[in-house]
Parts: structure tokens; C-alpha cells; sequence
């Protein structure tokens, strides 16, 4: 955009590492040299959030306990993709692992930064296609009830009972979709 430039970093530190993120502090300046002496930020692993359809025309979602809000909620099978996966792996392991469901296909209908204030963080959204369980769920530290709503009411569903800000416009980007 016309003048508007980055920051320059002056410092840039790791204060927190865990398998899951990185948490920095870093010391800033803007172009019309104000100081930042201390700005946080967090990079984060990209994630992928999976809507699933089956043949019969079902969404799966899955309950769950999340522990950042303290209370169960309703999402879509989601993830983070590991180093060696592709978009298309992390949203195949990760509803297998939250549903025990398969696809027959999965079509990329979108990708957001997660905050782009704080952190580099982008979800990829597909559509998975096709899908049909062929195990039971099977992420011990996620324990998950799996839910199937008729396409036809999946939109009304999300308004009363999604949460996440992300499964809704998921839900919203999929609808388009397929219409």
C-alpha cells in the first residue's frame, strides 16, 4: 500500500520455546521512528481445518474439550502440519485421527492468517469429499465425539453451536462451495 513500509527489528529474542510454538520479543521501530521497545509474537506450525461431506450428504464435526476456553465445543477435524506433510496429508492424518473417517478427495477452497498482528500462523480450509468412517478416532490426548448434521442445516447448526471463528467461515467458504 502507498506509504506504509515495515518495521525495522531491532532485536528480535526467543523467550519461550515449546514443541507447539515459539514465543518472541522483539524491540521495534516504525518508519516515522517511534520505538517498540517490546512487541510479542508467536510462530506457530500451519494448520489445516477439514469439512467433511459424506455420500449421503452429512457434515462431521466433532465435539471436544478445549482447554483455552475451559468448556467442550463443536469444531471441524483440524490440525497443524508437520514438517514433512503437505497440506493435503495434515487434513488426510488429521481427520482419521479426529473422526476415523477417510475421503475420497480433498479440494483447498481457502488459507487465513491466523492473527496477523501476533503471530505467522496460516489455516488452510478444504472440503473433503467422499468421506466415510473406517476406524474409531484415535488421538488419546483428544478425546472427540464425532457428530454428522444434514448439509441442508449445517448453516443454521454453525450459527447456534460453533464457537470458532474459523469453523464458521469454514462453514460458510464450503457452503459457497458447493453450491
Amino acid at each position: 500500500m502507498k506509504n506504509l513500509t515495515e518495521w525495522k527489528v531491532h532485536e528480535s529474542r526467543v523467550i519461550l520455546k515449546t514443541p507447539w510454538f515459539e514465543l518472541f520479543r522483539d524491540s521495534c521501530e516504525t518508519p516515522s521512528g517511534h520505538l517498540v521497545p517490546e512487541y510479542y509474537t508467536w510462530k506457530k506450525r500451519d494448520g489445516v481445518l477439514v469439512f467433511p461431506v459424506t455420500p449421503d450428504g452429512q457434515a462431521v464435526l466433532i465435539g471436544q474439550y478445549r482447554h483455552g476456553i475451559g468448556r467442550v465445543c463443536i469444531d471441524y477435524p483440524g490440525g497443524t502440519i508437520d514438517d514433512e506433510q503437505t497440506i493435503f496429508d495434515a487434513a488426510r492424518h488429521e481427520l482419521l485421527e479426529e473422526t476415523g473417517y477417510t475421503a475420497e478427495s480433498f479440494e483447498q477452497i481457502g488459507s487465513f492468517v491466523m492473527d496477523s498482528s501476533y503471530s505467522n500462523q496460516t489455516s488452510h480450509f478444504l472440503i473433503a469429499r467422499e468421506c466415510r468412517q473406517v476406524a474409531r478416532p484415535s488421538n488419546p490426548q483428544e478425546e472427540t465425539v464425532v457428530i454428522s448434521i444434514p448439509l441442508g442445516e449445517i448453516e443454521t447448526f454453525a450459527e447456534q453451536n460453533i464457537s470458532c471463528v474459523l469453523c464458521s467461515l469454514l462453514t460458510l467458504k464450503a457452503l459457497r462451495k458447493m453450491r
